[in-house]
């Protein structure tokens, strides 16, 4: 094989040795094979028992019925194959179906259902005196109580729906502090939210839809607790609130809506959402960095929002929103470092130009307008930049690779240059 062509391939591995390094989604995802599988009928509880710490326990389709409640005590990972599919089932008989003791655990892609009712302490799930928990995209319903929070700290629950729960919807107790709870629905439960005691503190609650519950939040630490993020990101949707929209600011005092209520929206012992979203909130996973999920929050008050779509190459957002009534408006929260603007946005229905209001702070952009429809609009909101392809310093390794692979073919040829003088000397 001729020295350039051995170069050329050198030149290309150095450049996909160089991508995979810096960007691990380069490859395509496989499993890991040490993962543990658990299929219905198998015993969950004996797969975390054999587990090492650190390890994945992934459970199959269907119905996982228990006999007794799971014990998590080491830092793992419990995942389902799919949310609506993967079901772990009580069946009215196990007080608490999964009992999380240990920090660092993560629970993904599950439907915990059924546990024992007739009491408070009978729940879906608790995590007790533990940390850095994360519960994402779990249905989490017809329990006592959905979650119970118990002595524990920094824990995570984003994307779940708690729902038909007859006491509490999430239970905070013993000191539960410093807790984040987003994006998620909470419907249906008599109450939405118990914070029992005054030293359950500084848990955030934002951008979640709280429906159809029959108290929001009661609890002596309820004012001890976070209830929106600062505008124009805002608060939480709750079905209930009843004021206008017709003002806009950080003040709502200047002219014009923004999705935002005008007036807080009042929970327990003087406690307030301060900037509650008039229309339930949707999110839209729109983009998977290195190290960072994007995503689009969508909320409307007449209409529900589907087919949403982010276009990388032309700098835009679409999605349809699909309704009965003549008149409503639509707030979208975009993410500052995933698609911006340099000369304002431009906002259509299918295809023609809407009026609307934009306002920025270091996390998003919330842009709002309203509109007159009947059945499905396409909206699509065109920015002039958005997140790159590769990153900062995947351009710089990438140059890096480009000069690193220049030089050693300007080496080869020369080397290959004297060889061949070399050679017609000696001839």
């Amino acid at each position: 094989m001729k020295r350039e062509s051995i170069s050329a391939i050198l030149i290309f591995q150095i450049i996909i040795l160089i991508l995979i390094i810096s960007n691990p989604n380069f490859l395509p995802l496989t499993y890991a094979s040490d993962n543990i599988i658990v299929s219905p009928g198998e015993s969950i509880q004996e797969a975390i028992n054999n587990a090492s710490e650190g390890q994945t326990i992934c459970l199959t389709k269907g119905i996982h019925t228990i006999d007794s409640p799971i014990i998590v005590n080491k830092t793992l990972s419990l995942m389902g194959e799919s949310v609506n599919e993967t079901i772990v089932d009580g069946h009215k008989e196990v007080p608490i179906i999964l009992n999380i003791l240990a920090n660092r655990v993560a629970i993904q892609n599950l439907t915990i259902r059924n546990s024992e009712t007739g009491f408070y302490v009978f729940a879906g799930m608790q995590i007790k005196d533990a940390a850095n928990v994360k519960i994402q995209n779990c249905r989490i319903e017809n329990c006592a109580t959905g979650i119970i929070l118990t002595n524990s700290t920094h824990c995570e629950f984003s994307r779940n729906l708690i729902a038909n729960n007859t006491d509490y919807g999430i239970y905070f107790t013993l000191g539960a502090s410093y807790n984040t709870i987003f994006w998620n629905n909470i419907k249906n439960n008599s109450q939405a939210i118990s914070i029992v005691e005054l030293n359950c503190k500084k848990n955030v609650f934002i951008q979640n839809n709280f429906v159809q519950n029959t108290y929001r939040a009661t609890g002596f630490g309820v004012p001890a607790n976070i209830w929106n993020a600062t505008y124009p990101t805002g608060g939480n949707y709750w079905s209930d609130y009843t004021y206008d929209d017709a003002k806009r600011g950080v003040y709502q005092n200047e002219t014009a809506s923004d999705g935002v209520g005008d007036e807080p929206c009042e929970l327990y012992l003087g406690a307030s959402d301060h900037y509650p979203i008039m229309g339930p909130i949707r999110w839209f996973h729109a983009y998977q960095s290195e190290t960072t999920d994007y995503y689009t929050l969508v909320s409307s008050n007449v209409s529900d929002a589907s087919n949403f779509h982010f276009d990388q190459d032309e700098a835009f957002i679409n999605f349809t929103l699909t309704g009965s009534l003549e008149t409503g408006f639509c707030r979208v929260a975009i993410p500052r470092q995933l698609l911006w603007v340099e000369d304002g946005w431009v906002v259509t229905i299918d295809g023609e130009m809407t009026e609307h209001t934009s306002t920025s702070d270091v996390n998003c952009t919330c842009i709002c307008f309203a509109y007159n429809y009947s059945n499905t609009k396409t909206i699509k909101i065109q920015g002039t930049g958005c997140v790159p392809e590769f990153s900062s310093l995947n351009i710089l390794l990438l140059i890096v690779a480009t000069i690193a692979a220049l030089v050693i073919l300007k080496i080869t040829r020369k080397n290959a240059l004297l060889h061949d003088r070399s050679g017609f000397q000696k001839a």
